[in-house]
Formats: C-alpha cells, structure tokens, sequence
C-alpha cells in the first residue's frame, strides 16, 4: 500500500505542475506578443514619418523651382528696365531732357594774394565730338568765360 500512495501522490503533483507550467507559457506568449505589437506599431509609425517626409520634400523642391522661375523673369525685367535706350527714351520724353549741346569747363587758380579764382568756360560740341564718345582731345576755352572769386 504504501507504493500505491506514492504513485497517487506523484499523479497529483504532476498535474499542478503542468498547470503551472501552462500558465507561465501563456504569460509568456502574451509577453511576446505584446512585444511583437509594438515593434509593429514603431515600424507603422517610423513608416508614416518618412511618408511625410517624402511629401514636405517634394512640396518644398516645387516650391524651390518656382522661386528660381520667378527669379529668372525678374532677372530679365530688371535687364530690360535698365537698358540704355529705355532709359534714354525717358529721360527725352518724360524729363525733357537732351543730350548737352557742349562742354563746361573748370579751371581753379590761386592768386598771389591767396584768392581762389574759378574760371568757367563753354564749348560746343562738334559733330566729330560726338561720333567720338569719351574723346577728350579739345583744349578748353570757349565762347563764355566766367569768374568766381573765392576768398
């Protein structure tokens, strides 16, 4: 008899022991899986970022080519607002103005008592003068003589 009540004592300790054992490998599986989970819900999230990244990146290189466009088109308006003969046009009709007729010279000289006197002169241009831009070959002296005299 007393083999009998040791085998029945080790039946009724293997049971608990699987129950246990059960119990520690479900804890388990749902430790893992809650693991699991979450790397997935990282992965989603980390996916959704760089979605978006990839959107404001290209919204940012549209926006970047139009800037370039519109910098190139004002580029060309400021050339044509500073070409010569749009600027000459102006001047000539809505300022009145026109190309200067002649030249006016200064010539400052000290005198033996310490005056400084200016001499101005005008002199017409020629018409080789102005085939000839920014030809200074003519001596001053003219038909108008001014002095000044300053102390």
């Amino acid at each position: 008899m007393k083999r009998s009540k040791a085998k029945r004592s080790r039946k009724k300790r293997k049971p608990a022991k699987s129950g246990r054992r059960k119990e520690l490998d479900f804890g388990f599986f749902i430790f893992i899986c809650l693991i699991l989970a979450g790397i997935g819900v990282y992965i989603l999230v980390q996916h959704q970022d760089a979605v978006t990244s990839e959107l404001k990146q290209e919204k940012i290189e549209k926006h970047i080519s139009s800037e370039g466009a519109k910098q190139a088109t004002l580029r060309i308006k400021l050339a044509s607002l500073k070409s010569p003969p749009r600027v000459s046009r102006i001047a000539e009709d809505e300022l009145g103005m026109t190309e200067p007729g002649g030249v006016i010279y200064l010539r400052y000289k000290r005198e033996s008592n310490g005056k400084i006197v200016c001499r101005s002169s005008y002199e017409k241009r020629s018409q080789q003068a102005e085939l000839q831009t920014g030809d200074e070959t003519g001596s001053p002296g003219g038909k108008q003589d001014r002095s000044i005299t300053k102390n």
